[in-house]
């Protein structure tokens, strides 16, 4: 039987033929319009949720200011990296690079090892925010951090075998680029408050349009197991649980901006008494702004029963700093280099947002 016959000639055939393609064409395009728009709802699902759950930093840093959008509180998220906490982004705050070139010095020692590794661990978790530098001539200690994500740059200027504190911060400097850098010794811990600290100065108008020291009074606790150095949350909970606040005449970390005069300052050394306390009488003759960070700052000490408080003055040449800064300057106040002298602090507002205040 033929199918002209049947009314379906040559004619005919070609119709049924452009319909089945067209049939065919359009299942095809149902098929990947479906399949597209899956992907693509599947891709900015995969957005929102990074977003929301690595809290990324978002804000403008370069927008002028009355558009940049209000600082939301920072948040963090946990993920795993050998069991320990790794990653911890903030919310409304876009920066290329580090936000805090971090760096501090010490020597090999038997006795301070567990602390010191304890150091380079905590100080790790907040990569790639931090960027932290060991000064040190020991090729030991330099592989040892390396291998730990940190850099490392040599001593070069030094009294008494001990690093000068100023040329740590034109080296760092000189190393990375970043809007903030900080001397920290070398037995201090963080946790995430550091980050809100951080981006809190960062969108003050004392920092846009001026120089910052931030510093602050640690929290002393005793004998930090390496797992709780660790853990952010583990941290914060020892502390509450045993911690004691230090004096405000020790200071332990002294964060700064760029513009800080660091060349300007004399050649006092780290680990010595005097240096810390004369950093805040000096910003404050400058009419630097001074922000002391303790009320929102958790600056971990970690205390052993053989020491760990008030040993600069234990040390040999523990005068050095007092006595150099007297060939300078006729009389130095110290009394007036707490952390109580700085004319701002930190604190949280209602909403737990940290900002600071004038006092």
């Amino acid at each position: 039987m033929h199918f002209s016959k049947m009314g379906c000639g040559n004619g005919d055939n070609k119709h049924v033929t452009v319909f089945i393609l067209t049939v065919l064409c359009v299942g095809v395009y149902i098929y990947l319009y479906v399949d597209i728009n899956s992907s693509l709802q599947k891709l900015e699902d995969l957005e929102r949720s990074t977003y929301y759950h690595l809290n990324l930093i978002l804000a403008d840093h370069n927008r002028p200011r009355e558009d940049k959008p209000k600082l939301l509180k920072p948040h963090y998220v946990k993920h795993t990296r050998n069991g320990s906490e790794t990653q911890f982004f903030l919310h409304n705050y876009n920066i290329s690079g580090p936000i805090l070139t971090i760096f501090t010095s010490w020597s090999k020692s038997n006795e301070t090892d567990l602390i010191r590794n304890n150091t380079v661990r905590n100080w790790s978790l907040f990569s790639p925010y931090l960027y932290p530098i060991l000064f040190t001539n020991d090729t030991g200690l330099k592989r040892d951090v390396r291998a730990m994500g940190w850099d490392s740059l040599p001593i070069i200027h030094s009294g008494k075998g001990v690093p000068v504190l100023k040329h740590m911060y034109l080296d760092a400097m000189k190393k990375i680029e970043s809007p903030l850098y900080a001397f920290v010794n070398g037995d201090i811990l963080f946790t995430q408050s550091l980050l809100e600290i951080l981006v809190s100065v960062l969108h003050s108008d004392l920092y846009q349009n001026g120089t910052v020291l931030v510093v602050g009074r640690r929290t002393n606790v005793l004998n930090v197991k390496r797992k709780t150095a660790s853990s952010f949350q583990d941290l914060a909970n020892v502390s509450v649980k045993i911690g004691s606040l230090f004096t405000p005449w020790g200071l332990d970390y002294f964060i700064t901006s760029k513009t800080f005069p660091w060349r300007d300052m004399p050649d006092v050394v780290i680990g010595r008494v005097g240096y810390d306390n004369f950093l805040v009488v000096e910003s404050n003759k400058r009419k630097i702004a001074v922000i002391d960070a303790t009320k929102t700052l958790l600056a971990v000490h970690q205390t052993t029963k053989k020491g760990g408080n008030f040993e600069s003055r234990k040390k040999l040449n523990k005068d050095y700093n007092i006595n150099l800064i007297a060939k300078i300057y006729k009389k130095i106040n110290y009394g007036m280099g707490t952390s109580n002298a700085a004319k701002y602090f930190t604190k949280y507002n209602s909403k737990s947002q940290v900002y600071i205040v004038k006092k």
